[in-house]
């Protein structure tokens, strides 16, 4: 707030109130929240959480049919979770094309995610990337240091529309968890995939190969289709969407640099088993609630 003050200090641009346009295109070039622009110089008792922002009848519409959607997914009949999952991508894809298309100002937040760990681990990554590859975010890796132990730890930021970000926290937690769970139905088979290695590193590629399996299903229901929009249209809005994210990424983090190292066995059988299992997941629906009723 008080960086913001500075740079319309030294821009020495036509004298206005202190808090007037000049002051709130500089805190939107430093990339302040809505809460740090206000004039009360006191920070408030507990920082706003965008999660805890009510969402708008459009949002709340999406969510929702995104969550029946999802329940649909989990059919055994591969065909039927298949379109299910591509219903979910096309629905996702036209709302952020008709953003667009109606140029409403889109508010890009943010979710971090802090590991507790120095390094992330490579299936954390791998998840990640597939986040920014399939679910209308983007995601950096940073170190954030935390006060209370005294030391830096691996974080991820990503950033996006309110309704993409809830989306994509939603996918990255199913993941971690279906990672654990697929992992532990496979110890009658730990044996013969320990040969000549170690346990962790065959964990590591069966969680590589689960995500890879995982991703082969998000693959096939890339290329949407949207009614009311041509062909022209769609190649032009999806442009816009990426432009209008890439621009908010690049002003909050101008300097980058693209880091990745592979760390995994394709021939591995635990890599295979993973491959395959990882073909077979199923996005359950999520529970955004606690029921009000018991049973």
């Amino acid at each position: 707030h008080e960086m913001a003050h500075q740079l319309v200090s030294d821009a020495g641009g036509d004298p206005e109130p202190p808090h007037g346009t000049q002051f709130f295109n500089a805190c939107r070039r430093l990339g302040l929240p809505d809460w740090a622009m206000r004039a009360r110089g006191d920070l408030p008792n507990e920082i706003p959480d965008w999660k805890d922002s009510v969402l708008s009848a459009d949002e709340q519409r999406l969510l929702s049919r995104a969550q029946k959607l999802l329940a649909l997914a989990t059919s055994e009949n591969e065909h039927e979770a298949t379109l299910a999952m591509q219903r979910v991508r096309e629905m996702y894809a036209k709302y952020n094309l008709e953003q667009v298309r109606e140029n409403k100002e889109a508010r890009i937040v943010s979710w971090v995610l802090i590991t507790r760990r120095r390094r992330m681990d490579a299936w954390q990554s791998l998840a990640l990337s597939l986040l920014n590859r399939h679910f209308f975010v983007r995601v950096i890796h940073l170190k954030q240091f935390h006060a209370e132990d005294l030391v830096q730890y691996a974080t991820a930021e990503i950033m996006g529309k309110k309704e993409n970000v809830v989306m994509a926290e939603y996918v990255y937690h199913f993941l971690m968890r279906t990672l654990e769970t697929l992992w532990k139905s496979q110890k009658a088979k730990l044996d013969g995939w320990i040969r000549g290695g170690s346990l962790r590193r065959e964990k590591r590629n069966y969680f590589m190969g689960v995500l890879q399996g995982f991703e082969t299903q998000l693959e096939k229901t890339k290329n949407v289709s949207l009614d009311g929009f041509t062909e022209v249209q769609n190649k032009a809005l999806v442009l816009a969407v990426d432009r209008e994210l890439n621009e908010a990424f690049r002003s909050k983090y101008p300097r980058t640099s693209a880091s990745g190292r592979s760390l995994v066995n394709p021939s591995s059988e635990a890599y295979q088993q993973g491959k395959a299992d990882g073909a077979k997941i199923r996005l359950n629906r999520p529970i955004a609630h606690e029921a009000k009723t018991r049973g």
